[in-house]
């Protein structure tokens, strides 16, 4: 509830011949609310023709401008907005 550091794994839904998005995350969009922390991660696309194999997860660190406290995560990268899918690392 104290941290301000996220520790998260960014899946990328382009395709990028099966690399990760390592130097192409973006800086996110982060949403502060009283009851939630909304936050979206975009890639800039690979460069040149690429391949569509499944991309692997791409470790990132995000540093919150305020700790997260009870307030829910949410991945409004995502339509429907959703809590992120919980993953073991």
């Amino acid at each position: 509830a104290d941290s301000t550091t996220l520790h998260v794994l960014v899946h990328e839904q382009q395709c990028a011949s099966g690399r990760p998005a390592t130097g192409r995350i973006r800086t996110p969009t982060i949403a502060y609310h009283a009851d939630r922390v909304e936050i979206a991660i975009t890639t800039d696309r690979a460069p040149g023709g690429q391949a569509c194999p499944s991309n692997p997860a791409t470790p990132y660190e995000i540093e919150l401008s305020e700790p997260l406290g009870d307030r829910q995560l949410l991945d409004s990268g995502r339509e429907p907005i959703a809590p992120p899918t919980p993953v073991d690392w």
